[in-house]
């Protein structure tokens, strides 16, 4: 059985302060006005859980836009003091990603991707720092990448998840002319 999302809960990130949508289905429509976040939905889901695979932060930016942005510009209003989070439930368990940024000085930062699983059939939580970035997202300065986390669930459990995120694709209108990714 495929693990499928079931509900979300999205913090802090871009243009959303608080979002929960429940009743996830396999195919979901998300209507509405140009920036009223639609795709930020989608890039929070996304990004959180391919994080877990490979670094891919960086990749935020520049994906609607060709300006590189500061990290800052992930958070919502610009409110860096509490963490980007994204709690995603799944049938047999919860992925939850936070994204803290820790000033070293005034002008330096670095940022850091936390991930949290929790398997529904042990009742087990395990959670780990997955990747800490440079400021200009030039640098990963560690790395774990989802092997510890899988590690810690039921074996389908883990097998499931892992197979899911593998398998992702965030398709925005960006994707429109390319044939391969639709």
């Amino acid at each position: 059985m495929v693990a499928l999302i079931t509900n979300v809960e999205i913090r802090n990130f871009k243009g959303i302060k608080q979002c929960g949508i429940e009743d996830v289905k396999r195919i979901n429509v998300f209507i509405g006005k140009n920036d009223s976040c639609k795709s930020t939905i989608i890039e929070s889901i996304y990004y959180s859980l391919s994080e877990s695979l490979n670094p891919n932060l960086r990749n935020i930016f520049g994906k609607r836009s060709n300006v590189f942005w500061g990290a800052k510009e992930l958070w919502f209003n610009y409110l860096t003091g509490n963490p980007i989070t994204t709690k995603i439930m799944f049938d047999k368990a919860s992925v939850e990603m936070k994204i803290g940024l820790h000033e070293t000085s005034k002008e330096d930062y670095y940022l850091d991707s936390y991930m949290e699983m929790r398997d529904f059939k042990t009742n087990k939580t395990h959670g780990q720092t997955i990747a800490n970035y440079s400021k200009d997202f030039s640098t990963v300065t560690k790395g774990t990448f989802g092997v510890g986390l899988f590690d810690h669930l039921s074996d389908t459990v883990g097998d499931e998840l892992n197979t899911y995120f593998e398998e992702m694709k965030f398709l925005d209108s960006s994707d429109k002319n390319d044939i391969i990714s639709i």
